[in-house]
């Protein structure tokens, strides 16, 4: 595998403290921000289709109860996503993983694409992200990282196509973790921050694998990880970490 970096900011699911989630608007909106890389989230509808979506049901962004896996993509693309967060985006619908890879390749932009756990169809879901990328992204960078929680996901990244960046993710830091990474052929390792301390940024770092951490909105604390080593903030607020980014490569 081809060396790796991530960036020192990405946008979670875009800008989703100013945007609707996981929307086209959340990504255009992260890279006026000055994000260059955005996460997402991947499901699969009911007809096989990669949906950018971070729930199992509609119910929170949609208000409907049905689940995303048993929706058709066409219902899927009908609904307002957007309204939620404010009916000035009324317009935002749920976007396939193609609309999003083009829209983000448009603007430059790299891409962290987590693979939601999808019991019984994790071979599925893995080959139409990688068809995906196939058909709809730059051979050249900007570049992807493919990441899951689900072990199985990842391997079966890892045997389709081992030359596609992937990384394992988890709540908490721990060495079974950890271990599992680096089994599994990961670049990263990519973990919540609330419970991350300093000797276990180190013990990622000591491996070789690059380290990205999400949630962090605060600027303090991401001036504080990035002094631990980490490599990545993976924010919701990119405006406010792409600044405090600036002041802490100018700092002495």
């Amino acid at each position: 595998m081809a060396s790796f970096g991530l960036p020192p900011v990405i946008a979670h699911r875009g800008a989703a403290g100013a945007a609707p989630e996981n929307t086209l608007a959340a990504f255009r909106l992260a890279a006026a921000h000055g994000a260059p890389w955005v996460e997402l989230d991947v499901r699969m509808s009911a007809d096989g289709q990669c949906v950018i979506f971070h729930d199992e049901t509609l119910e929170r962004v949609c208000g409907r109860p049905d689940r995303v896996d048993e929706t058709p993509l066409a219902v899927l693309q009908d609904l307002d996503a957007g309204s939620w967060f404010d009916p000035a985006f009324a317009d935002q619908t749920i976007p396939s993983l193609e609309q999003a890879l083009e829209t983000l390749a448009e603007r430059g932009l790299g891409v962290v694409i987590e693979i939601k756990k999808a019991p019984g169809a994790e071979a599925r879901l893995a080959d139409g992200v990688l068809k995906a990328l196939a058909e709809h992204w730059p051979v050249a960078p900007p570049a992807v990282i493919v990441s899951s929680f689900d072990a199985k996901i990842v391997t079966q990244l890892r045997n389709r196509a081992p030359d596609v960046p992937r990384a394992l993710n988890g709540r908490r830091f721990s060495g079974t973790l950890l271990n599992r990474a680096e089994e599994l052929d990961c670049v990263s390792l990519h973990l919540r921050h609330d419970s991350l301390r300093q000797p276990g940024v180190t013990r990622v770092k000591d491996r070789g694998l690059q380290l990205a951490v999400w949630s962090v909105e605060d600027g303090g604390r991401a001036g504080e990880l990035w002094r631990w080593g980490v490599d990545a903030i993976i924010t919701r607020t990119p405006d406010i970490i792409v600044a405090t980014r600036r002041d802490y490569e100018r700092a002495p």
